[in-house]
């Protein structure tokens, strides 16, 4: 883990403003931040870019006038140490999509906090036309996904009967999707409407019907009109996407997003790098795996994970548990990972955001002011937040996926 890291997949896809638009609400502004896709990163360095259209800022490389840009351009971005001597260099090909307008997609986005917060979600919702979002959970009713807050892969794939998450493509083995309730424990929370908190809020659970059947207290069950027939101690279950889309009685997504890796690597000491990131990376295919399995139609974006804000938050919220530059290392690590097993593997359906390549990493996350220490009254700007992004930077996030979206719907 000693090379210098340029984390930009081989191709980039960008939602390209309207034809004749002069909206200025519907404008486009696409950002590459060098501090995001280099590893290590070296304000001495001079970051050059060659390419025909935007502007190199110093921090990032910025399109924002797309009116005369081709539909499909090189990029190149040069990095030369300050004795003028290159260091490394990275080449990526640019197609830019035209907002779609008489195209109907169904998109799913499976995540963490982020996702469930549905702020980049919203984002992408509002400034593309004919989407329809599928998945079980929602805040309002409008927009459903699959985020859980605190969450890595390894709830999606174990956690039947957890107190605070059950992950829905779980299933006991041998049941119909249709057949299994669900678990009767974390139902009856999400309906007493004065137990409901943070981790239960979004879900819909109605009684359990004649004939189906529950888990409750690690033991599997089968509803016989108002007597409850045992049938196994500690059920074995199987993840199954298809059956989850019956239980729920959804669509099948035409593109599947997935936004993983914050909690996976979150805090995780160098020494265990790399195993914990290989288990992430075995885990990304373990899940495109399982939704091919289903429909290898089913389109599925990769999201490049985001990095977390300065350090000084990572103190204020987790004390001494964790680091900026810890989590700043795996997160890129991990980046560099998906990038060798999944670019450029369009054919599959398999698909590479840049997601944390586009999120300002000083203006895209919450901010306070503090006293500067206990006898001054300075008040000094820092980040508030030391992983989830503010709303202009989930709003970044949203453009790096959009991006991606346009291209799949443009081609298909």
């Amino acid at each position: 883990m000693n090379d210098i890291l340029i984390l930009l997949p081989d191709t980039i896809y960008i939602k390209k403003m309207k034809s004749n638009q002069n909206i200025i609400t519907m404008s486009e502004e696409y950002n590459i931040y060098f501090k995001n896709i280099l590893l290590p990163y070296n304000e001495k360095w001079d970051i050059q870019i060659k390419c025909k259209y935007g502007q190199n800022l110093g921090d990032c490389w910025r399109l924002s006038d797309y009116t005369e840009s081709d539909d499909e351009f090189e990029f190149e971005l040069i990095v030369y140490s300050e004795y003028g001597k290159k260091i490394c260099s990275k080449k990526s090909k640019i197609i830019m999509s035209e907002r779609s307008e008489n195209i109907r997609t169904k998109l799913m986005f499976i995540g963490d906090s982020m996702t469930y917060s549905q702020k980049y979600v919203e984002h992408i919702f509002t400034s593309l036309r004919g989407i329809e979002t599928v998945g079980m959970r929602s805040l309002n009713d409008n927009i459903m996904q699959e985020g859980r807050g605190g969450w890595s892969y390894d709830q999606y794939f174990n956690s039947w009967y957890e107190q605070f998450g059950l992950s829905p493509f779980l299933f006991p083995k041998n049941i119909m999707g249709k057949e299994y309730y669900g678990n009767k424990d974390f139902a009856d929370i999400v309906n007493d409407k004065n137990a409901v908190t943070y981790q239960y809020y979004g879900y819909n659970f109605g009684e359990i019907k004649d004939g189906q059947y529950y888990t409750s207290c690690n033991k599997l069950y089968r509803k016989n009109g108002n007597e409850s027939e045992l049938i196994a101690d500690n059920p074995e279950f199987e993840f199954d996407f298809l059956k989850y889309l019956e239980r729920f009685d959804l669509k099948k997504p035409d593109i599947v997003s997935l936004l993983m890796g914050a909690n996976d690597l979150q805090i995780c000491p160098y020494e265990e790098s790399e195993n914990r990131i290989a288990k992430y990376i075995d885990n990304t295919e373990k899940i495109i795996n399982e939704i091919h399995r289903a429909d290898k139609k089913i389109k599925i974006i990769i999201n490049m994970p985001v990095s977390g804000a300065e350090q000084y938050c990572w103190g204020t919220q987790l004390g001494c548990t964790g680091s900026e530059k810890m989590y700043r290392f795996n997160i890129m690590h991990a980046s560099d990972c998906i990038l060798k097993k999944f670019d450029n593997r369009q054919k599959e359906n398999i698909y590479v955001s840049p997601m944390n390549a586009c999120i300002d990493p000083v203006n895209g996350f919450p901010y306070t002011y503090v006293k500067a220490n206990k006898y001054t009254e300075e008040m000094v700007k820092k980040q508030s937040n030391w992983v989830h992004p503010s709303l202009s930077g989930y709003c970044q996030m949203g453009d790096a996926l959009a991006g991606v979206i346009e291209y799949i719907r443009k081609k298909h």
